[in-house]
């Protein structure tokens, strides 16, 4: 019998022994781990397992989800240390991808086990488990650079049970010049269902990041804590709050949560939001909040909200779709008064993956002394962490008060079809704006078109895709961007003028960049000045960056006309402009201006605060291109010469056109209707302001005509010209130093001032008898010798135009008369007269007294007393008196040389035509 039993107990040993080998040394281990393993999953070790004395070592140990077709888990060998009962592995690669399609398909999950503290202290072994190194793979597709960064770097985790205790402890580090850097602490210890954490993340010397956390737990880790307490603080300079913290106190469902700004070492807090949880059921009442950061003013607002599952008995947290409702108010004050804005979401559903809540918001925002008006059905929808806010039918944004660069008195947005994401705005965005600025009054602009992701320069808000994600979801357009058209119009007051625009663009980011304008300006008028209806457009795109402060762009102006209130005019005007500067208020001007053959006239001009101020250049160029600065009725015709000039200028509405420079013209040649001026030099300084030049402004201008032609023949004409034009009693034209040589002899003038005061003295000296006599035409009388005078002279403010003027001798005179003369008088008198003829028919004068006067009609008055020696040395005294209307005199005289004058300027005019007609 106990043969028998000796072989039932060695089968036993053998089938044990065989047992045992099979699952040490077999495969054994991986299909009884398999067996227990819950569904979907599968493990694999490569190697058997290595037992000594002091441990067992696990292979490498692989663990697969077969229903992802992904590889979860795969470790280095683990070492168990028998006395120590501590669980040590090298390293831990974990897939993150796969982890990622877990999780999603437990959230979608709604029946689970129930899972409490006591089963996890049951389960949990008393010992030690520690992991040298955490490996992250296949996270490449977290796009959140905090975490990304924690994946990237190496964690070292430890587990320890002892007793009732657990506690865990992370580590996170990254290698820096070959030295290891903490980038992230947790601690966390659970004591009879009290647990202890500290978390601290410090990516840089400049951010730190503490959290600490006290709760008492409940067995049930489905249920909330009984009793919690978390601090929070951070110090980061990236984020809109870079110093403050978050508290959050928890006792019996009912908790108070608070944020908070650190400045100068105070708190200065944000929000306070009470809140509670019943029955499933979380409830915020009159939550307040004080916001003032990125805001031109502190919002102010309150909050109460509603949050509860759509199954019965299920809490929100644990239980998905949720219910919610809840109405914030935005309380806001400005110059204007205070303005409240009420948001409502009424009947929303958020699901684990998306949401959808309607909206309305009603109201108006005061800011400073701006106003804006609400009326925006909207709705909340999309993916739960990739939400979309749509607007629906009726969506309208009004605004109206006064900003830095305009007084707006209506400003609409209808918003009906656009949505918001995280990317910006899309779809048909429109803008109509009413209102003035210190330039224009009346302005009615609107723009119409399409956005694109387009975040309107509003960085902390809205993200911007990359170049790679643009080309991966096909973009036909750009993105960031509103393409729009515009058109408009406006009254400029200080022109008294109406400009119409019309044109394309684009905003992107903060670039505004019309690539299109066409616009017309009513003609205006300026203090001395007339411009014609102007047409402008685009020759280069037009770009303002708002925030970099820069703007450029070229334009062209046309013009049919600028005239001059004195009678010239420029005809023609094609002007291009190239600007440059930070906006539309402060603008740098590169200007070209054609005018017919006038040109090119180069501008440089700069526009801020309103006023334009420039200088204009003009090279050589030949004087009759200047024509039709000459006013018609002047008869003036340009022949030859050159010209060149400069011109500093001002326009601002104030004072108008205020300009100052200087022409210079060489050897220039004018006809005149009864006359012609050649041989015409000088450089002519002046100042234009208040519709008056002032010629000559520091000096008086040098002027040099070789000749003038105007009945009399003037040679060598010099004077010194200074004063205004048009002149007044406060504002003189002087002429001073004026000499000229007519008749054989000169003509000198000191001074000759408009309006007139003081009688201009003409000084004659030398002038040839013989040559009067022959411009008078006059040949029934010879007479020979010198003659000086002092003619005061006036035009104006007298009753005389030469009155008392001296005429004297400058040498002996000889006087004879002709013999028809002597025949006449002999033929029609008596024994008298030809004693007389014979007496006087030739005489050396060698005494006179002469005085002359001009009245202002024309008549001529003179009184001469002569002391004469006839042929035979008979002395002759004569008192002689003449009246004789002068003007009529100069008109019989000068007939022929004007005919021949007017002849000769119809043929200059008719050739001047004929040049510029080709």
């Amino acid at each position: 019998m106990w043969k028998k039993c000796l072989i039932a107990c060695c089968a036993l040993l053998l089938l044990l022994a065989a047992t045992v080998a099979w699952l040490l040394f077999g495969n054994g281990i991986q299909k009884t781990a398999n067996y227990f393993l819950a569904p979907d999953f599968q493990i694999q070790l490569n190697q058997p397992l290595r037992i000594d004395r002091q441990a067992v070592t696990l292979p490498e140990i692989q663990l697969t989800s077969l229903k992802h077709g992904c590889q979860l888990t795969e470790t280095t060998p683990i070492r168990f240390i028998w006395q120590q009962r501590r669980l040590f592995s090298e390293q831990v690669r974990l897939d993150y991808s796969c982890l990622q399609q877990m999780v999603a398909q437990k959230a979608t999950t709604t029946e689970r086990p129930p899972f409490t503290l006591t089963r996890l202290f049951a389960l949990l072994p008393l010992g030690e488990v520690e992991i040298a190194d955490v490996e992250w793979q296949n996270s490449q597709a977290e796009h959140n650079p905090q975490l990304q960064r924690l994946l990237a770097a190496s964690t070292r985790l430890k587990a320890v049970r002892q007793d009732d205790q657990l506690r865990l402890q992370l580590s996170a580090s990254e290698y820096q010049d070959g030295q290891a850097y903490t980038l992230a602490n947790v601690d966390g210890i659970l004591v009879d269902k009290t647990l202890t954490a500290l978390l601290v993340y410090q990516p840089d010397e400049q951010q730190h990041h503490q959290v600490t956390l006290t709760a008492d737990l409940a067995d049930s880790v489905e249920q909330l804590p009984l009793s919690a307490d978390l601090d929070y603080h951070w110090r980061s300079p990236d984020v809109i709050i870079p110093q403050g913290g978050i508290t959050l106190n928890w006792k019996q469902q009912q908790a108070q949560l608070q944020l908070y700004e650190v400045v100068d070492q105070e708190q200065h807090q944000l929000l306070a939001l009470p809140f509670d949880i019943k029955n499933g059921r979380l409830h915020i009442s009159k939550a307040r909040f004080n916001w003032a950061k990125q805001l031109p003013q502190p919002l102010n607002g309150f909050l109460d909200l509603e949050l509860q599952p759509t199954a019965q008995n299920r809490a929100f947290w644990n239980s998905f779709p949720l219910n919610i409702n809840f109405r914030l108010s935005l309380l806001t004050s400005g110059d204007k008064g205070k303005g409240q804005v009420v948001i409502q979401g009424l009947d929303g559903k958020i699901d684990r993956q998306s949401l959808d809540i309607p909206l309305q918001v009603n109201g108006e925002v005061k800011s400073f002394d701006s106003i804006f008006y609400t009326n925006l059905p909207m709705r909340l929808e999309g993916e739960l962490y990739r939400p979309l806010l749509r607007f629906l039918s009726g969506s309208l944004l009004r605004m109206t008060g006064n900003t830095e660069y305009i007084d707006i008195e209506e400003l609409r947005l209808p918003l009906a079809g656009v949505v918001v994401g995280q990317y910006g705005i899309k779809g048909r965005l429109q803008a109509i704006l009413k209102g003035k600025t210190r330039q224009f009054e009346q302005i009615d602009l609107r723009l119409d078109g399409r956005a694109n992701e387009f975040i309107a320069g509003i960085h902390s808000i809205f993200n911007i895709r990359s170049a790679q994600e643009v080309i991966q979801l096909s973009e036909t357009s750009a993105t960031n961007r509103w393409n729009w058209n515009f058109w408009g119009n406006a009254k400029i007051p200080s022109l008294k003028s109406a400009v119409n625009l019309r044109g394309r663009g684009f905003w992107q980011d903060s670039l505004l960049n019309i690539q299109l304008l066409d616009g017309d300006l009513q003609r205006f008028a300026l203090p001395g000045v007339q411009v014609g209806a102007l047409q402008l457009s685009l020759s280069q795109n037009l770009l303002w960056d708002y925030q970099q402060q820069q703007i450029s762009g070229a334009l062209s102006v046309k013009t049919p006309y600028i005239r001059l209130d004195y009678g010239g005019q420029i005809l023609q005007p094609d002007i291009s402009v190239t600007l440059d500067g930070k906006d539309f208020s402060d603008l740098n001007l590169k200007s070209e201006l054609k005018a017919d053959r006038l040109g090119p006239i180069r501008l440089f001009s700069s526009y801020q605060d309103g006023m334009l101020r420039g200088n204009i250049y003009w090279p050589q160029q030949s004087s009759d291109v200047f024509q039709p600065l000459f006013p018609k009725r002047w008869n003036w015709l340009i022949q030859r010469g050159t010209i060149r000039g400069q011109t500093a200028f001002s326009i601002t509405p104030e004072s108008g056109l205020v300009a100052g420079g200087h022409i210079a013209i060489q050897n220039g040649s004018i006809s005149l209707p009864n006359g012609a001026i050649s041989g015409i030099s000088f450089s002519l300084p002046y100042r234009y302001q208040d519709q008056h030049f002032q010629l000559g402004v520091k000096q008086p201008v040098e002027v040099k005509i070789a000749q003038l032609d105007n009945g009399v023949r003037l040679n060598d004409v010099s004077l010194q010209l200074q004063g205004y034009y048009p002149y007044s009693r406060q504002y003189p034209l002087s002429l001073t130093q004026l000499h000229l040589r007519l008749l054989g002899g000169e003509l000198n003038v000191d001074k000759f001032s408009l309006p007139q005061h003081n009688p201009a003295y003409l000084r004659l000296n030398g002038i040839e008898l013989a040559e009067i006599l022959q411009l008078m035409q006059y040949n029934q009388l010879e007479m020979r010798g010198k003659v000086n005078a002092k003619l005061p002279f006036w035009i104006e403010n007298s009753a005389c135009i030469i009155c008392d003027g001296v005429i004297e001798q400058g040498n002996d005179w000889r006087i004879h008369l002709s013999d028809e003369l002597i025949r006449k008088i002999e033929q029609g008198g008596g024994i008298t007269e030809r004693i007389l003829t014979n007496l006087m028919e030739t005489m050396d004068v060698y005494d006179s007294n002469i005085k002359v006067n001009l009245l202002t009609d024309g008549t001529g008055l003179m009184n001469a007393k002569i002391k004469a020696n006839n042929a035979l040395q008979n002395p002759i005294f004569l008192n002689y008196n003449h009246k004789e209307n002068a003007f009529d005199l100069w008109d019989s005289i000068n007939f022929g040389s004007e005919l021949q004058q007017q002849l000769e300027y119809r043929l200059y005019q008719k050739q001047n035509q004929d040049n510029q007609n080709q």
